[in-house]
């Protein structure tokens, strides 16, 4: 079995194409964080729309006891962390959400007690960025495994270094994703943000497209530089397109083939029956 197959294998399959994509280099570190993020809102989507509602609310009673320890001048720390706990077992989420959604109530609350942080205006949304923080870092950064060798032969240290390029891309989508989901107590609505404006094609690297223009030209009459900004055109429309369908068309093969792969487990266990 190939290293790249081996060392990935902790990821789950929504993070395994952008992961391969990370050890190959091939794509700039915006492209990179494209994918990543088209990865990590799926699985938002997917695993986090509760546990919105949950770490909206812990964010409600953090700012209601942070604006009363204002005017009392005294805070109960211990009581807030259990609070934070007893929310945290009342949720109807996952366990291993319970935990990141503990992460998330009781990394602020350390903040706020060792006065690293003095902003309690939208506390509610800085729950929800901080549960998306961890999700990130959980499911994606801290299962990349600590390898000598990665997908493509790429060493530990390059990995590490792309995957710490990409995450001020990562956090500051999260950023705008926690603020909308908050609002929206949901997270079905969350978008990517417009991906950056695609190169321009440098026609001077093709020479053989001054032929296709100019008969293009030609045929529709148009001039050749009318006809070459025509088609540019048409192929970033194309590209973005493709971006706004490709997630749905990947999660359709990915689906299609686990279906087949589960229908080949069971006609080998018919046989050996």
């Amino acid at each position: 079995m190939p290293d790249g197959d081996i060392v990935h294998s902790q990821l789950s399959r929504l993070y395994q194409q952008p992961y391969r994509m990370l050890c190959e280099g091939k794509l700039d570190r915006n492209e990179c964080a494209w994918y990543v993020k088209n990865a990590f809102l799926q699985n938002i989507k997917k695993d986090y729309g509760v546990a919105v509602k949950h770490a909206k609310r812990m964010g409600e009673m953090l700012r209601q006891a942070m604006q009363n320890a204002a005017k009392n001048s005294s805070v109960n720390w211990a009581s807030l962390s259990m609070e934070i706990d007893r929310q945290v077992r009342q949720s109807e989420v996952k366990h291993y959400v319970k935990e990141l959604l503990r992460r998330a109530g009781k990394g602020l609350l350390h903040e706020f007690r060792y006065n690293q942080r003095v902003d309690t205006s939208n506390l509610p949304v800085a729950i929800v960025e901080r549960l998306f923080q961890e999700a990130y870092k959980s499911n994606f950064e801290q299962r990349i495994p600590l390898a000598s060798n990665h997908h493509a032969g790429v060493d530990s240290v390059t990995v590490t270094e792309r995957v710490e390029a990409i995450r001020p891309d990562m956090f500051a989508e999260i950023s705008k994703w926690a603020k909308k989901a908050t609002t929206d107590e949901d997270v079905k609505n969350l978008r990517r943000s417009s991906r950056e404006k695609v190169k321009e094609i440098d026609l001077k690297e093709f020479p053989v497209l001054d032929d296709i223009v100019d008969r293009t030209a030609v045929a529709e009459n148009l001039l050749p530089k009318d006809m070459q900004s025509h088609l540019l055109q048409l192929y970033q429309t194309y590209v973005s397109e493709w971006d706004a369908v490709q997630s749905q068309i990947a999660v359709g093969i990915l689906n299609k083939r686990s279906d087949q792969q589960v229908s080949d487990r069971c006609w080998v266990v018919a046989q050996q029956g």
